[in-house]
């Protein structure tokens, strides 16, 4: 999803010819990695039903990390599988490919996304981890641009939106599609919420809830975020941008407070939950236009939760595990080809009032390092992607204590950078 580690956007200029020329990559190496046994599928009918957090002692399902990594010189790329029933054994990499690539988790399936200069989107199912079930383009054809295709929200099993970061445009898509032709359906011009001068107002992440498509909207120029970033809404039925103030002459997204928003997610009974990286290169003495804020989606208010500090840094990744609960990685800025100091912290996503200032801390065992995701897996742990270029791996923890229940290193010394997790029956 979103930025995992921002400073990558100013490499895409440099290695967009890499990117192009690595694009036709087959799907195994030369060494291909042993392709893990699965089981059966869940219902393909159904994939747009939430994943609940399950009891990893249920003997009917059981969940299998999807793991997005890249080589250190970002020259490459490729999925690994971390198996939960079998002490989170590691299987890869598959896909091997470019390096700027993500992973959106499904039940029985998910989607490889193929970013910038690349722009193709896959969908991979569990039981045959080693083969794509079918790959689309998202641009449509003749179009020579780089779509830039960042994540895919289902809603149902023949509709979803693709979010595609340097379009204007929002694809509306048939995911149970097996043919290229019936995968696009129609799109949603986003073009009025650019920033002046763009041509793209840079979508980077999106969520539904009840009905509604969330999408956060970073409106750079030229990479630097100078207004508040936006939130727009979508009426799913209608697929009409929704008018949050009517009373004047424009259609209105949801103006933020916070600075170029790279993650969404939402709690019920709170409300939206938005990461804001904020200036790239945030740096201490300098007025933080990042942090975490809280959105009521019916009263249209916000707070923020977490400020940006000279702590946190800049706030990319977050996790919410509960209303008590939530986890955000917070980077240090090194330098655009050197790595972030990166830590992991807890906060509250729903703190009383006055307490915001003072609602981050940093998980201490897990000290300094290129932290590039985390995410909360359907058993309820908190899975945190470490791409140190000597320890590459997945620290698995606790969210009741933030103990480590078991640290994994990464197949083949890939940087992991991006986690989903599918569900199947055991």
């Amino acid at each position: 999803m979103a930025n995992r580690l921002v400073y990558r956007n100013a490499l895409a200029a440099s290695i967009a010819l890499t990117l192009l020329s690595l694009g036709g990559c087959g799907d195994s190496s030369s060494n291909s990695p042993d392709v893990p046994d699965f089981g059966k599928p869940t219902n393909p009918q159904d994939p747009s039903e939430p994943q609940e957090p399950t009891d990893p002692d249920q003997p009917g399902i059981r969940s299998i990390g999807v793991v997005a990594s890249v080589s250190s010189d970002w020259a490459s790329g490729g999925v690994s599988y971390y198996d939960t029933d079998n002490n989170f054994e590691p299987s890869g990499p598959f896909h091997e490919g470019i390096s700027d690539i993500d992973v959106v988790g499904g039940q029985g399936f998910f989607y490889y996304i193929e970013k910038f200069g690349t722009d193709r989107i896959s969908r991979i199912d569990i039981t045959n981890p080693a083969q794509k079930t079918w790959t689309f383009s998202t641009n449509k054809e003749g179009v020579t641009s780089s779509s830039n295709p960042y994540t895919l929200v289902t809603v149902s099993a023949d509709k979803a939106y693709l979010l595609r970061y340097d379009s204007s445009e929002v694809w509306i898509v048939n995911p149970g599609a097996t043919v290229e032709q019936d995968f696009y359906l129609d799109s949603i011009d986003l073009s009025a919420f650019s920033h002046d001068g763009q041509s793209a107002p840079q979508m980077a992440d999106a969520i539904l809830v009840e009905g509604k498509l969330y999408i956060a909207i970073q409106r750079l120029k030229s990479w630097a975020p100078d207004q508040a970033g936006l939130i727009i809404v979508i009426d799913t039925t209608s697929d009409v941008i929704i008018d949050v103030n009517p009373d004047t002459p424009d259609i209105d997204a949801i103006e933020l407070q916070g600075f170029n928003p790279s993650e969404l997610a939402y709690l019920d009974d709170a409300g939206l939950i938005i990461s804001h990286i904020g200036t790239y290169t945030y740096s201490p003495n300098v007025l933080g236009d990042g942090g975490i804020e809280l959105l009521d989606p019916v009263t249209l208010t916000s707070k923020m939760v977490v400020p940006q500090t000279d702590e946190t840094g800049n706030i990319s990744s977050i996790a919410i595990k509960d209303k008590d609960t939530g986890y955000f990685t917070g980077y240090r800025f090194q330098g655009w080809t050197d790595p972030a100091l990166t830590e992991v912290f807890t906060f509250d996503p729903t703190p009383e009032a006055g307490v915001a200032s003072g609602n981050a801390e940093a998980i201490a065992h897990l000290g300094t390092s290129d932290f590039r995701d985390v995410a909360i897996s359907p058993d309820g742990n908190l899975w945190v992607a470490n791409a140190s270029t000597t320890t590459p791996g997945i620290h698995v923890l606790d969210p009741g204590t933030n103990s480590e229940i078991i640290f994994v290193d990464s197949p083949e010394g890939l940087l992991p950078e991006n986690i989903t997790f599918v569900t199947t029956p055991r």
